[in-house]
């Protein structure tokens, strides 16, 4: 990619504009093998669906041994017109929405949710787009845990040579575990640049009054 041409605005940001030929991002072999629980969260857009599988991000080594999300294609029903979102750990096994709404030029907030804790292909994949659920259609059995594999965490294409996908993709967040309804809300309504640090936030609860108190001490002493 071409950082000088391939950063857009987007949200008063900025995103990075893939061209579906041969852009993409390569971000290594991050440590996501063998977790029981992975949530990925971002805002989308396609400029144009113009071929099969166009994928946004995933890890990929082999159609046994990967996750992501991209666009459907010709192996499942309404060609490029709904999401695809893998998860494979010894088997090609995979989810797809069937209700025909991805668009060209429309930016999508998609949260990629996967809990190998559950005891189902619908509790265990699970797809979010603008903070409501999606309905899946499932091929294959969703594994408990994800593949532990060397490829690299690739945006803009399922391997840094194929499936490139015409695309802008804006604040993407992987976290190492299953986020929750109202959480996926907060990121979508808030827009890009929200965080989530509940753990903080909890901390600065607890510890508000005691910081008052010791502020009072200071000001006013044994008086207070």
């Amino acid at each position: 990619m071409d950082p000088g041409t391939d950063w857009v605005p987007s949200g008063g940001k900025l995103a990075l504009d893939f061209d579906g030929v041969n852009d993409y991002v390569n971000a290594g072999d991050i440590a996501v093998d063998g977790l029981s629980s992975i949530s990925i969260s971002g805002f989308f857009r396609f400029i144009t669906r113009s071929s099969d599988y166009g994928h946004l991000i995933g890890k990929n080594s082999t159609s046994s041994s990967r996750f992501g999300i991209g666009l459907t294609g010709a192996g499942t029903t309404n060609n490029r017109t709904n999401l695809l979102v893998t998860m494979g750990n010894g088997s090609n096994s995979f989810g797809y929405t069937t209700d025909n709404f991805v668009a060209d030029n429309v930016w999508i907030h998609a949260v990629y949710l996967f809990d190998g804790t559950q005891s189902s292909n619908a509790t265990r994949l699970r797809l979010f787009v603008d903070g409501n659920e999606k309905t899946l259609t499932y091929s294959g059995t969703i594994p408990t845990t994800s593949p532990t594999n060397s490829a690299s965490l690739v945006f803009g294409a399922e391997t840094t040579s194929s499936f490139f996908s015409n695309s802008q993709i804006d604040d993407v967040r992987i976290y190492n575990r299953v986020l929750t309804p109202s959480e996926i809300r907060l990121l979508y309504t808030g827009g890009r640049g929200v965080g989530l640090m509940p753990e903080r936030i909890k901390h600065r609860r607890k510890t508000s009054a005691a910081a008052t108190n010791r502020r009072r001490r200071i000001i006013c002493g044994a008086n207070c």
